[in-house]
């Protein structure tokens, strides 16, 4: 499974001229700022309102890429929705840009804000 995960990823970023979709992604809408993670196997939402300096929701879980559609798996939920079940979104890659449409006409588009790429303090950390 993981082979086939690897291969739908470097198909769609090396056929679409895309970045891979690991890093970091931000979008705005509605005074509300959401960051979206992801990383290796795992992926991170958190949702907050910058101007009421407000923290509002996070959600985590794993993430698999399935031809054009994430299917994220949702193990942690603030915002009391269901976890344990697996979500998919439609998704697009483009120069500096993801789209995500749930297929219920909001599509959703990020900007990168960081590749995802080992800088400086990459590296295990004991704390």
């Amino acid at each position: 499974m993981k082979l086939k995960t690897l291969i739908a990823l470097f198909f769609v970023c090396f056929y679409t001229g895309a970045q891979p979709i690991t890093g970091a992604w931000r979008t705005t809408a509605g005074g509300q700022e959401t960051v979206l993670i992801f990383a290796a196997q795992h992926y991170s939402l958190a949702v907050y309102n910058r101007e009421a300096r407000k923290f509002l929701s996070t959600e985590g879980g794993t993430w698999r890429a399935e031809e054009k559609q994430l299917v994220l798996k949702s193990e942690y939920n603030t915002a009391g929705a269901k976890t344990g079940h697996a979500a998919l979104w439609k998704f697009h890659l483009g120069k500096g840009t993801l789209t995500l449409d749930d297929g219920a006409g909001n599509p959703q588009e990020f900007q990168l804000i960081d590749a995802g790429t080992p800088g400086a303090l990459a590296g295990a950390w004991l704390i």
